[in-house]
């Protein structure tokens, strides 16, 4: 009993370790979708370059939040457990959403692209343009007026690994040398917060409320 009872506290000591170890904290490789975010990016290109946002030799830099499903949520009666979301085994159960877009021509199949919300910048930060892989629209002539663009030069000067929205489109959780972190949008501005503390006082500003066991 002893013997099996520290074999368990390995395998999940194991488990926590490997989970943040260098390599499996990078999403897009353990999503199995950097040839699909090339394409996405490479699509959202050339449909700020297509709008004329930018002219042909401009340096632009895309930032994206990637709009995820966590399969947890389509369990029934699933009540999220807030040690799984502060240890960050959640991770492993996160799945890429995607848009089907019909290209021109006639025979042309249907494409997926990866469903994000992109911030585009130019090569100092100031935002250009927002969109996704279906259209973009043009930020530059009314930034003044969009609180966006302070997100923007955020995400331009904190330059995250990675960024995802469960569902929450006003706090969003990011990866940076193998930390997570959220990031709010308020009133007050963009603020950033230590994962541990935000998990433990705020849970539902990253998992919807209706997943959150009321005591």
């Amino acid at each position: 009993m002893i013997m099996r009872t520290l074999f368990i506290i390995i395998v999940l000591n194991s488990s926590w370790c490997f989970l943040y170890s260098q390599d499996t904290i990078n999403m897009i490789d353990r999503l199995h979708i950097k040839n699909e975010f090339k394409e996405l990016e490479d699509r959202i290109e050339y449909l700020v370059r297509k709008a004329k946002i930018v002219n042909e030799t401009e340096e632009i830099k895309q930032f994206h939040i990637f709009l995820s499903n966590n399969t947890l949520f389509g369990i029934p009666n699933y009540k999220a457990d807030k040690e799984d979301y502060l240890n960050g085994s959640f991770l492993q159960f996160l799945k890429p959403n995607y848009y089907d877009i019909k290209p021109q021509g006639l025979f042309n199949k249907n494409k997926k692209y990866l469903q994000t919300y992109a911030y585009i910048t130019d090569s100092k930060g100031e935002l250009i343009a927002t969109g996704d892989a279906r259209f973009v629209s043009n930020s530059r002539a009314y930034k003044s007026f969009l609180p966006k663009n302070e997100l923007a030069k955020f995400l331009f000067d904190k330059k995250f690994d990675f960024m995802f929205s469960m569902g929450i489109l006003s706090h969003y959780i990011c990866i940076k040398d193998n930390n997570l972190y959220v990031v709010a949008t308020t009133e007050e501005g963009v603020k950033m917060y230590r994962w541990e503390e935000f998990v433990n006082c705020c849970f539902d500003k990253i998992v919807p409320y209706w997943f959150i066991e009321k005591k």
